[in-house]
């Protein structure tokens, strides 16, 4: 009753969003031609077709994604909670990805004289890279959960072939593939098959972490130097909302704990002359004794931030919030209790 219930929205949601879906505005002398979620290119008709629907497939892509671009405004990189959500099914991926509401999608495409219209998720949701686009206000992530997080596991699973071919040009190639072997049905596409089949089994595990109360709005721990150095002392503690603390001990010692206060990682300075934790307005982030650097995550770039997560990671993101540095002990992972030494032996 559940699948038939979400075939059914699936579909009402189709209806509602394919007034604001349009095809690309060009010129009568041009075609277009799409990817699996909308993407376009335009040839002109005096131009000889594409020998091969795999070089069309890669042209496509890089194309497509750069009208999205045009057509709609930045993405922002998903909130906590949907990092929460999606997290334990695509990993760091998740960390990269960028997301816009209220988009303008493109509702069909023709390769080699194929008209393709685009089915199921893919009218609502569509992917190019790590940018998801999706034809739905964000109000409807509390409306729906369940039906939006669907639509965004399918969506992030395309994002994930897209990184797995590495390029937006190889991925074209093999979803053009997929797509001539299937005899051109959109729904015997071997990509979309995956997509489809990890949205309805990974569900539940994105929909369960979501509605956990304990972080349903709230932000992880992000200190920011914004051009200047941040110092804490020994006796300084970090909370997050789901009980992963972090802990510049009296002993001297940096400590992350579980939600047992079990100590998943550490510096092991405890017994030294530890003075200090430094957010550097570098990226760098230094336990100083003194003038002298006990442990760093040798990481550089100006806007970088330390983050402690709620999965329980301590990571240092980049600018473009790529992950620079991390604990490694995401959701209660234990790693090393000598990080210092570790460091010190670099």
């Amino acid at each position: 009753m559940k699948k038939l219930l979400t075939f059914c929205l699936i579909h009402l949601l189709v209806g509602e969003v394919m007034a604001r879906t349009q095809e690309t505005p060009f010129s009568d002398g041009q075609t277009l031609a799409m990817n699996h979620s909308g993407v376009s290119r335009s040839t002109d008709k005096s131009e000889q077709p594409t020998s091969s629907p795999l070089k069309s497939g890669a042209i496509a892509i890089a194309a497509a994604a750069d009208i999205m671009k045009q057509w709609n405004k930045n993405g922002e990189y998903l909130d906590e909670t949907l990092i929460h959500a999606l997290r334990p099914i695509f990993g760091e991926l998740t960390d990269q990805l960028r997301l816009s509401w209220d988009a303008r999608l493109i509702k069909n495409w023709a390769e080699q004289g194929h008209g393709i219209a685009l089915q199921g998720a893919d009218r609502v949701v569509q992917a190019y890279g790590n940018n998801i686009y999706i034809a739905l206000p964000k109000s409807f992530l509390q409306t729906d959960p369940g039906l939006t997080l669907e639509l965004l596991i399918h969506a992030a699973t395309h994002a994930y072939q897209m990184n797995r071919a590495k390029g937006l040009a190889t991925f074209g190639v093999d979803y053009f593939q997929a797509y001539d072997q299937a005899g051109f049905l959109f729904s015997g596409n071997r990509l979309e098959q995956q997509a489809i089949s990890k949205a309805r089994r990974h569900l539940k595990i994105a929909l369960d972490s979501f509605k956990d109360i304990r972080c349903l709005g709230l932000p992880n721990i992000q200190i920011h130097p914004r051009g200047k150095n941040i110092t804490f002392f020994s006796g300084k503690t970090w909370l997050s909302c789901t009980g992963y603390k972090l802990v510049f001990q009296h002993n001297a010692d940096l400590v992350l704990l579980n939600q047992n206060d079990e100590p998943i990682w550490a510096t092991g300075t405890g017994g030294t002359k530890a003075d200090r934790l430094v957010i550097q307005a570098d990226g760098n982030v230094v336990l100083y004794a003194g003038k002298r650097t006990l442990w760093a995550t040798d990481t550089h770039g100006e806007q970088s931030f330390l983050s402690i997560r709620e999965d329980g990671e301590m990571v240092v993101y980049g600018p473009e919030r790529q992950r620079m540095w991390s604990s490694g002990t995401s959701f209660g992972n234990k790693q090393t209790m000598n990080a210092a030494a570790q460091w010190q032996r670099k």
